[in-house]
């Protein structure tokens, strides 16, 4: 799929900092792309949902091409939760502890 075809409309919901970045350059110059860039389709265009590191080194080393997932998903509110899934148990402690109601011990969630 050509990079150019990928928005990153979701993109502000993950953390990308500059290292991170770089060792994504990195790796995809030494061993390729290890795996796929996940994509929506939605109002007639792909939008990224996991797999912004990647896409963005690929555009920085000149790459015209990545890989890609299409999911099935039912609108942008399903894609942030798919968004989550992906992003494994780290996305998900995040998440619970931004909502964990005030005054609950951290301890009785273990």
């Amino acid at each position: 799929m050509s990079v150019d075809a990928l928005g990153e409309e979701l993109s502000g919901l993950r953390l990308c900092d500059a290292e991170a970045l770089r060792q994504m350059q990195l790796s995809l110059a030494r061993h390729g792309q290890l795996s796929p860039v996940f994509a929506f389709s939605i109002d007639n265009g792909l939008q990224v949902v996991d797999g912004f590191k990647r896409l963005r080194a690929a555009r920085e080393l000149g790459w015209k091409e990545l890989s890609i997932a299409e999911l099935t998903v039912a609108d942008r509110a399903h894609a942030k939760a798919v968004m989550l899934v992906l992003n494994g148990s780290r996305a998900h402690r995040v998440l619970l502890a931004s909502i964990r109601p005030r005054g609950l011990n951290a301890t009785a969630s273990r």
